[in-house]
């Protein structure tokens, strides 16, 4: 029998027990090339200053709502922008709960996490949307919802 590359790296992988999944999409890479009324959409990234959110909505009113929740740090200096009055941040060391109506422009929050991965659980009308998500100045998009990243 003759072997392959792809079957020799096959093999070679599961002998060692390394996975062949694929790695979670960085969020790294600046901010995301985004404006007030751009599409329904999350923008979540990462830099010097600590995390952000923001939402969008072309016109439409859409309910954005959800938890930031750090895996082994704590919650530090929350900052909304741009909220309106209806638009709730509940923060805690160990939680940020949100909700909010975007319309037309962009909603959101600053923050910082002490050590460790943050695990997003955010939905738009009640409902995950993982292609409605850009992570990073690369505009990733995360498999699915809820999902997690590390630094």
């Amino acid at each position: 029998m003759r072997w392959s590359s792809t079957m020799l790296l096959a093999f070679s992988l599961a002998a060692t027990g390394c996975a062949t999944t694929r790695p979670p999409p960085p969020i790294d890479g600046g901010r995301p090339a985004f404006g007030p009324g751009a599409s329904e959409a999350y923008w979540i990234w990462r830099d010097a200053h600590g995390w952000h959110l923001r939402t969008t909505s072309a016109g439409t009113p859409h309910r954005f709502h959800g938890a930031i929740v750090p895996l082994d740090g704590e919650i530090a200096d929350v900052r909304p922008t741009r909220l309106e009055r209806d638009d709730r941040i509940k923060m805690g060391q160990h939680e940020i709960r949100f909700a909010f109506v975007t319309q037309g422009g962009a909603d959101g929050f600053d923050w910082h996490v002490t050590s460790g991965c943050t695990r997003f659980k955010i939905f738009i009308d009640g409902a995950a949307r993982p292609d409605l998500v850009h992570l990073g100045g690369f505009a990733n998009r995360p498999q699915h919802v809820p999902f997690a990243r590390c630094p």
